[in-house]
């Protein structure tokens, strides 16, 4: 076992550690003046750890990380304690894991609790440290990038990522709280990710609402390869506050993703095609037990608070699960609708696969223009949508489409979709307008439902 205060800084101990292995601990206080980059050697384990309560602040020139941990395979790794890596506004990423080069059989547990990040920024110009785009990286408060077996975040916290204006680069570097990324068409990705008991803070940039610029500002972002002797990513037990874009983004089309048990506020404007809250890219899995609380410009944008979509067809040996919605409340305090509560859509015109929704028990005490959009559900394949115990206030109709869904059904039990008693059509077009004869759709519906024109079947 090795201590820091053993050694000059902090840099020195940590290039002793990659060495040989085993324990670290640091029993005190650090400011680096460097980026730390550490190197683990194929055979070590290592374990970073604290006596308690403990600081690494970095206080360096801009760069791109405070601490870098590189692995090419074969290094059990885990961090716990009570550390607190602070980027200060200097660094695009506090903690920064990189096993890009790990796959296969050479992937081992990287776990980690009790670890706080702060204050990650990218900004516009380049690196004093390396002469590379200060954004290289995007902004996030810790990522992990690569092969993982079972890579674990326990009781882990973000606060404070943003980026300067215009120094995003969409698609890959805008700002982000926690991150596991893997190269989605090998097994260079993480065979199994846990992420419980966690807090984000603050995810945002300083390109004005509306602008273009303004998009990318995701809390908790996890990308999975689909692997047979894989798990389905969870998320669930965590608190995500003012998360300007995305609360939860997962793309995991093995088997789709669990997202539970979460406390999700926002009162910030959202990035400028408008934000989805929980998002499930991959189309499928469990999103429930969802607490979503509104205010301020949250609907700066209208917003859609779940949403399941997905425009890339599914690996035939990984075919779609039931997308189950269930038990979300939504406190809209903002007097501005949202645009739809849950969207629903798959764009594959080549899969003719049946797709199978549940939704229930969804109370929300602001209004929406629709429960539902359906893109393209019922085009190309079968597809149904049960809705039960849904107490909601719509404006404009139960679902927006111009899709023929001449293959949907729709069956709803137990609900009421306008407060006020008004009567809503079925079906609209995109933009309230009615729809043709032949893009209307039947739906299954008895007296406990109200608000709603469509007569009974």
């Amino acid at each position: 076992m090795l201590t820091a205060s053993e050694f000059p800084d902090l840099s020195t101990a940590v290039e002793r550690w990659q060495g040989v292995g085993g324990t670290l601990v640091i029993d005190r206080d650090f400011i680096i003046a460097a980026p730390i980059m550490m190197i683990c050697l194929p055979g070590l384990s290592y374990h970073l750890t604290t006596d308690r309560s403990r600081l690494i602040r970095y206080g360096g020139e801009q760069a791109h990380w405070a601490l870098c941990i590189y692995s090419e395979g074969d290094t059990p790794f885990r961090i716990d304690g009570g550390l607190t890596i602070d980027g200060a506004n200097r660094v695009a990423m506090p903690l920064f894991v990189r096993f890009e080069p790990v796959s296969g059989d050479r992937r081992r547990d990287f776990l980690v609790s009790g670890l706080a990040c702060k204050n990650a920024r990218i900004v516009l110009g380049n690196s004093p440290v390396d002469g590379r785009p200060a954004n290289s990286y995007g902004a996030s408060g810790m990522l992990f990038m690569g092969g993982f077996d079972r890579l674990c975040l326990s009781g882990v916290s973000v606060s404070d990522v943003s980026r300067a204006a215009r120094s995003g680069v969409v698609g890959s570097k805008g700002s982000l709280g926690i991150g596991v990324i893997g190269d989605l068409h090998s097994t260079s990705s993480a065979r199994h990710v846990l992420i419980e008991d966690f807090a984000v803070s603050r995810v945002d940039s300083d390109d004005p609402p509306f602008s273009v610029e303004r998009f990318d500002m995701d809390g908790v972002l996890v990308f999975q390869a689909a692997e047979a002797d894989g798990t389905r990513p969870i998320i669930r037990r965590g608190t995500i506050r003012e998360a300007a874009g995305r609360a939860v983004k997962i793309f995991a089309p093995g088997g789709g993703g669990v997202t539970r048990d979460l406390k999700i506020f926002r009162s910030v404007s959202s990035r400028f095609s408008g934000s989805v809250d929980v998002n499930h890219q991959h189309g499928d899995g469990l999103i429930a037990n969802i607490d979503i609380t509104y205010s301020g410009r949250a609907h700066d944008l209208p917003s859609t608070p779940i949403s399941m979509s997905s425009g890339t067809p599914r690996p035939i040996a990984f075919p779609f699960s039931v997308g189950e919605v269930r038990n979300v409340r939504i406190h809209d305090a903002t007097g501005k609708p949202k645009a739809t509560l849950i969207g629903l859509q798959y764009n594959v015109v080549d899969d003719q696969g049946t797709r199978r929704y549940r939704i229930s028990h969804v109370i929300d005490d602001g209004f929406s223009l629709c429960l539902l959009l359906p893109g393209a559900l019922g085009t190309y394949g079968i597809a149904s949508i049960e809705i039960e115990d849904v107490n909601v206030n719509l404006t404009m109709s139960l679902f927006a489409s111009e899709d023929p869904t001449k293959l949907l059904y729709i069956r709803a039990r137990r609900a009421n979709f306008n407060a006020e008693q008004r009567l809503l059509p079925i079906k609209v077009s995109y933009d309230g307008r009615p729809v043709e004869k032949k893009l209307e759709v039947l739906v299954d519906i008895d007296d406990s439902v109200s608000g709603l024109t469509h007569d009974f079947p």
